[in-house]
């Protein structure tokens, strides 16, 4: 099972935020051995450490972000279904990098909004930061 950890702040993100992190993530280092992965902006510092399961390939480590680098994803989970949404997506003109359930979460978030986890069957926590409103989205099963 992966993990990741975050600090969202209205101030600017700071070298101690940045050292927080890194220490929350080591400290849950044993739910995700096989890759880790830092983010930060000016107004949030996340880490994510990955238990490699779907699509093995480094290009599906996290965080992930889209291919115009608007959107930051931090997940958790599975989703079951994500082969079939998949499908609905690349009908719908979305390409895809890696066969991860992760992409299919970001790409459902900027289909759908929020309301693409109304789609997911599966167990799930992600966050997902909107870099160009500065907006943070915060999900769970």
């Amino acid at each position: 099972m992966c993990g990741f950890v975050g600090v969202i702040t209205k101030d600017i993100i700071s070298n101690s935020d940045i050292e927080s992190i890194r220490l929350m993530n080591n400290s849950i280092r044993h739910r995700g051995p096989d890759s880790e992965g830092y983010y930060n902006s000016d107004f949030f510092a996340g880490a994510h450490s990955r238990l490699a399961i779907i699509d093995l390939r480094e290009r599906a480590n996290q965080p992930m972000l889209d291919e115009n680098k608007r959107y930051v994803l931090f997940f958790n989970g599975e989703i079951y279904n994500y082969e079939d949404i998949r499908v609905e997506l690349k009908s719908a003109g979305h390409l895809f990098k890696t066969t991860s359930d992760t992409e299919v979460v970001l790409k459902s978030f900027m289909e759908w909004g929020v309301d693409c986890v109304s789609r997911f069957s599966g167990m799930f926590a992600f966050v997902i930061f909107d870099l160009k409103k500065k907006e943070t989205y915060l999900f769970r099963d």
